[in-house]
Order: structure tokens, then sequence, then C-alpha cells
């Protein structure tokens, strides 16, 4: 019950010390009390009894920290908690005693670091703290931008937070990216175009990239129990699914897959590339920022374009959808197959030019000079909450 009684991590083969950007994972606490629909860490924490956060001292983390500093050469930290500001006030407190900590000791301005929570948490002041004990990137658990959307995931919040959140991240300089589902079990068109207005709200502007997926019935979850009670639930444990309520919407998600299965989902994948080089641009500790403030806006205006097209794309096809006869809908074919082929056409033209943007000879010596590993330490940083591959292959669609 007592985290810091644990040993740190034994972290002897990881060899940090071969790469001159490096990054450690690491924890501060363990467990979410919030009780999201489609959400496993909750059931996965109440299955083991006690506390649903359980948090480390302030001053046992900052001493992690510090040995893998001195001793392993890291200065990009990417805290793996899941909420790392959730009990609210409690958390705050904490968060921001140990950023204090950090701020004070003797990695205060030499160490970044990347953490995890809800929208409706940030406030401008614990922000302020924590970018002075070195926070660059916060992932935010957004879901849906829709009202509906939201009660049907029990996120017990408004989109209005979302935007508020993003206005905070953004005055304070800070790169964020966050989980999406454009679609839930109980989806409808109109949902869906709120969802993709919204998106446009929030990160039209290209601070951070418009991603999207479906939301899938992770198995102990109250979403699975409640698609099992109405006959829905299909696939299994491993492999969940389900079909929507309106067939129209099953041939909708197919062509969400074909549209947008590389720009969504691969490491190649257009939204993969923005979201590595927007982290990098905005790295706060000055050991670990190399891009010049020219060049961050112009990843801030290519990501606003590519989120513009997405996001034009898929309300275009709403709009065939909602005035089409079931009967008369075809994914591979006329109207929606030149909406594919247009989006990919935009993706290609894009992915092409910040390719460019990447490989320039200057640009690359300037950035070998502060961390060669190709895209950093963002590999690590990530909180996965998009589809398993075998979604994103398509496996399964109808």
């Amino acid at each position: 019950m007592e985290l810091d009684t644990l040993a740190w991590p034994d972290r002897a083969d990881i060899p940090y010390e071969e790469t001159a950007q490096p990054t450690a994972a690491i924890l501060g606490s363990r467990g979410c009390p919030w009780n999201c629909d489609f959400c496993s860490i909750r059931p996965f924490y109440e299955a083991q009894e006690g506390s649903l956060r359980r948090l480390r001292s302030p001053r046992d983390v900052m001493e992690e920290m510090r040995h893998l500093y001195h001793d392993r050469s890291v200065s990009l930290f990417l805290f793996q908690d899941d909420d790392f500001l959730a009990t609210r006030a409690r958390a705050r407190n904490w968060a921001g005693e140990l950023s204090d900590l950090i701020a004070e000791s003797d990695i205060g301005g030499n160490v970044s670091s990347k953490m995890s929570c809800r929208s409706d948490e940030l406030r401008p002041d614990i922000i302020a703290r924590m970018v002075r004990g070195g926070l660059t990137h916060v992932y935010m658990g957004v879901e849906s931008g829709d009202v509906q959307g939201l009660k049907n995931m029990n996120k017990m919040m408004s989109p209005q937070k979302h935007l508020d959140a993003g206005h905070m991240l953004r005055a304070a300089g800070l790169s964020f990216d966050f989980g999406f589902m454009l679609m839930d079990p109980w989806s409808d068109f109109r949902m869906i175009r709120a969802n993709a207005e919204f998106l446009d709200a929030f990160v039209g502007d290209g601070w951070s990239v418009a991603g999207f997926c479906r939301m899938l019935p992770y198995s102990g979850t109250p979403v699975e129990r409640k698609l099992k009670a109405e006959g829905r639930l299909e696939g299994s444990g491993f492999e969940p699914d389900y079909k929507f309520l309106d067939p129209k919407l099953d041939r909708f998600y197919a062509w969400m897959l074909e549209t947008f299965h590389t720009r969504n989902f691969t490491n190649e994948g257009l939204a993969h590339l923005l979201r590595a080089m927007l982290f990098e641009s905005r790295l706060q500790s000055e050991r670990t920022r190399w891009m010049t403030s020219e060049e961050t806006r112009w990843l801030q205006f290519i990501t606003a374009r590519a989120n513009r097209s997405a996001v034009t794309t898929v309300l275009q096809a709403v709009d065939y959808f909602e005035r089409t006869p079931l009967d008369e809908i075809v994914v591979y074919d006329g109207l929606l197959a030149a909406l594919t082929a247009r989006e990919l056409e935009e993706q290609a033209v894009f992915t092409h030019q910040v390719e460019r943007f990447w490989s320039d000879p200057g640009r690359q010596a300037r950035r070998k000079a502060r961390h060669e590993s190709l895209l950093g330490g963002f590999e690590r940083s990530w909180t996965f909450e998009g589809p398993a591959a075998w979604e994103t292959l398509g496996v399964g669609v109808r």
C-alpha cells in the first residue's frame, strides 16, 4: 500500500547512454478513481482492493529522477501515470510539490517531462508550477466533443472543459495530444458531425493533431457489459467487436478505415509524423530544444491544413450518408471513393512536405547536436488509447 517501500525499477539492461536524448518512463502513482465506461484501468485496480489511486512521495520521485539524470544521463521523463492529476486538489498539491522540488534541485532547468490527465483537472496555477519543474507535453483523455457522446462514456464533463484546457496549454506554450473516439457503440450521424466540428474548434489551428478512432469494448469494462446485455458484443476479449445501431454506420466505419488507416494508425502516417515533430518543437529544456520559432510555426501551419482536410472529408462523408438510402450506399466507388482519393492525395502532399522539412541537412545537423535518435523520446511518450492492431487493419469490418 505504501509505494515508497518498493525498490526503484531495475533499469540496468536499458541502454540510456547509447542515445543523445536519453528518455526514461517513470511512475509517480498508480491507479485512477474515475469510472469512464470504456476504460479498463479502474476495474483492474478495483480487483486488487485498496485505494483507487496511490501516490509516491514527491521526494522519492524526485530522487529517482536525480539518480537517472546523474547516473544514467536521462533528461527526458515520461510519466506513465494513468492520470497524473486525479483526485483534484490533493493531486494538484502533490504534483505542485514534486515540481517545486525538481525546480529547486540540481536538475532544475535541465530536465523535461510528459504527463497524462483529464482536461477538467488542469488549472493555470498548477500548469505554471509544473512547467517550472520541466513539464513540456500533456496527453489528455478528451475522447468526445459531443455532449451525448460524453454521457455515453460517463466522462462527467462538457466539451467546453476540453476547449478551456486547450487554451490553458497553448498559453503555457506546451504541446499536447489527446485520445478521441469519433464513434462509440451508440453513435448516430449527428454525434459524428458534432465530433468533427469539435475537432475543428479544438485543434483547427494546428497546435495538435486531429486524430480519431472508434471505441472498443475492452474486457471488464461497463461498455463490454452493456453491449453483452444488448446482444451486440462480438469477437473475443482480445479482439472485441460490435455492430452499430444504424447499419449505415457500419459502412461509414468501413469507409473511415479505408480513408484514414495510414494517416491515423501507422508509424509512417501523417498523424504520427506530425505528433512527433510537434512534440520535439516545444520541448522546454534548453538542453533539448533545437527548432526555431519559425520552424515550429511552419509545423503548426501544416498541421492545421492536415486537420482541416481530415475534418472536411469526414463532414462531406456524413452529408452523403445522411442523404443516401442504405441500399444505395457504395463505399468503394462513386462519391465516397472520390472523397477517399482526394484525402489520400492531400495526405501524400503533406507527408512529402514534412519529410522534406525533416530531412533538410542543415536542420538535421542542428538536431544531431542535441539528440540523434529519430523522433527523440516520442516513441515512448505515448499513452495509447487507440484501436488494437487488428482493428486498424480493418479485420472484421463489414
